[in-house]
């Protein structure tokens, strides 16, 4: 314990030094915990809202899809769509269970024709699957009536409001070209120019009969209860009629899961450098405190202090300040803390508008409570190894030396 408080009193001897070194520490451990917060709702944010509007958790894909999948084949496909729905929605894991049919087709509108990605969907399966059904901002969503849902942009573009009659022609699986004529239901706006423009909904009775398909669809995505790893249900999936694949979600977005993995690097290495910036800031102060010191430490050594209680001295020394730099971060990052989760920020409302912003939503950070234990963990290292060179150095000086030793 006379140990511990002579390091209290030599942190307390160089206040403006030892102040210093505190807010390094304050504000880096303040930056960690934010930024970690930060990156951890950037991964909710994006993989929540892709799980929940494209991809959900996993999906059943007929055999051989895969192989095929660049040209959206209509002939590859999977039996007893309503019996392989009833058996998921019948798993305690399942949430939701919708089937999809993905094909081209060519929409004609008064004087204009075009094709785009038509995504054939079970009404009810898909509202309670995904939140499509929330982005429709004119007309009403598939389950009112059997049709086409169109994004804003195309529906401006071709001039087309609700109410409107469409005709749409594809080929179906035996490569027959077929035409329906369609009423146009509603009109959604997504936020994501990609799907926005290039995308409709078509309800799978219309799709069934205008490709020809008999109680089939290519894949059935599923939405699991909250909470679950997608790789429990993966490791022992429900048994279902007929044949298909499993797969997880993240085969279906791999450019955004790569895209988030890089901005993941790249703040990884902001603060290795911030904290290896820390540690050289701890190392120049500690290395200035022995080199003022070096005649108490040879007194010190000359009255018979060990080398290796010296060391402890100064890496006591380095906790003194580590702490209270903990404890100020915790505190002051409280407020940055409660608004990050629980207000949240409209980035929509800083970005150009011609910038898209997936799915439109508040972004708002992910704290837990290891963000909190790993930064005040990484402070204390940093602290410690920061004085470790210097108290290893200062404990070598020999004693004659260092009494003959004066510092200006």
């Amino acid at each position: 314990m006379d140990l511990v408080w002579m390091a209290f009193r030599n942190v307390l001897r160089n206040r403006r030094r030892s102040i210093l070194n505190i807010v390094a520490l304050t504000v880096g451990l303040c930056i960690m915990i934010l930024g970690l917060g930060w990156v951890n709702g950037y991964h909710t944010y994006i993989y929540g809202s892709l799980i929940r509007l494209e991809t959900g958790h996993a999906q059943y894909l007929a055999d051989g899809y895969l192989a095929e999948e660049r040209r959206l084949p209509v002939d590859v496909l999977l039996d007893d769509y309503a019996a392989t729905r009833a058996a998921l929605e019948a798993h305690p894991l399942v949430e939701a269970a919708s089937g999809r049919v993905d094909f081209p087709m060519k929409l004609a509108a008064p004087g204009q024709s075009l094709t785009l990605l038509a995504r054939a969907v079970d009404p009810p399966g898909e509202a309670a699957l995904s939140t499509v059904k929330d982005f429709v901002d004119q007309g009403s969503y598939l389950d009112a009536a059997p049709g086409l849902l169109i994004g804003r942009p195309l529906a401006d573009a071709l001039g087309l409001a609700p109410g409107d009659t469409v005709f749409v022609s594809a080929r179906d699986r035996h490569g027959v070209e077929n035409l329906i004529d369609l009423p146009l239901v509603g009109v959604f706006h997504l936020g994501y120019p990609a799907m926005d423009k290039y995308l409709a909904f078509m309800d799978l009775d219309s799709a069934s009969w205008l490709l020809d398909l008999e109680d089939q669809v290519n894949r059935v995505v599923v939405r699991l209860v909250p909470g679950i790893d997608p790789r429990r249900f993966l490791a022992s999936p429900p048994a279902l009629p007929g044949t298909g694949e499993w797969l997880p979600w993240q085969r279906f977005a791999r450019t955004a899961v790569a895209a988030v993995e890089a901005d993941s690097s790249g703040f990884t290495a902001m603060i290795v450098i911030m904290y290896l910036l820390i540690v050289l800031g701890i190392l120049n102060s500690m290395s200035m405190s022995v080199h003022e010191r070096t005649r108490e430490i040879g007194t010190l050594r000359a009255i018979g202090i060990r080398r290796s209680t010296l060391v402890r001295l100064f890496m006591l020394e380095a906790l003194w300040l580590a702490l209270p730099a903990i404890l100020a971060a915790l505190v002051l990052s409280v407020p940055g803390v409660y608004f990050l989760q629980f207000v949240g920020v409209d980035i929509a409302g800083y970005l150009p508008a011609d910038l898209p912003v997936p799915f439109g939503e508040r972004f708002r950070a992910d704290f837990r409570v290891w963000h909190f234990v790993l930064g005040a963990g990484l402070t204390l290292i940093s602290a410690l190894l920061g004085s470790l060179i210097p108290a290893r150095r200062g404990s070598r000086i020999v004693v004659a030396d260092a009494l003959r030793t004066t510092v200006v």
